[in-house]
């Protein structure tokens, strides 16, 4: 794999999630380390709406906008509740556990993402996502018994 590295994009995009993970990872530990949970949540949140915003303002018009809030209110609403209470607890865990620990349970994520793809999406290659899948659980059960 490493020598195929420079040629195979989806290798580069591995290796880019994976420093984008840990690097955030990092930050967000060091974070909440300095302020409680819920205020590092809220100045992270608040830096990035007024980023996003001004990013939507620049590329968006005013109807796409009320597009898309008429369409998809509850859903907004929804995502925005579950990604707020999702990422506190992965943040509290971090001010209560090593952060290893954290970022190697919190991969579950794509355990689930699997099984859903193959189940319901009826992705191929199935048998190799599962054997990744696995692989990610077993990791995370050692990690859960350590």
């Amino acid at each position: 794999p490493f020598a195929r590295f420079k040629s195979e994009p989806h290798t580069q995009y591995a290796v880019a999630t994976l420093i984008s993970v840990s690097a955030y990872s990092i930050i967000d530990n060091m974070g909440v380390q300095f302020v409680h949970p819920i205020v590092y949540l809220y100045l992270l949140n608040l830096f990035s709406v007024g980023g996003f915003t001004i990013y939507t303002l620049r590329t968006r018009t005013h109807a796409q906008f009320a597009r898309e809030w008429k369409d998809n209110k509850p859903s907004l609403f929804l995502n925005a509740i579950i990604g707020l209470v999702g990422y506190g607890l992965i943040l509290y865990a971090m001010q209560i556990a090593p952060v290893s620990y954290v970022v190697g349970l919190r991969q579950l994520s794509i355990v689930f993402a699997v099984l859903l793809g193959g189940h319901i999406l009826r992705e191929k290659h199935r048998g190799i996502r599962l054997t990744a899948a696995l692989t990610i659980f077993v990791g995370a059960f050692l990690i859960s018994i350590a």
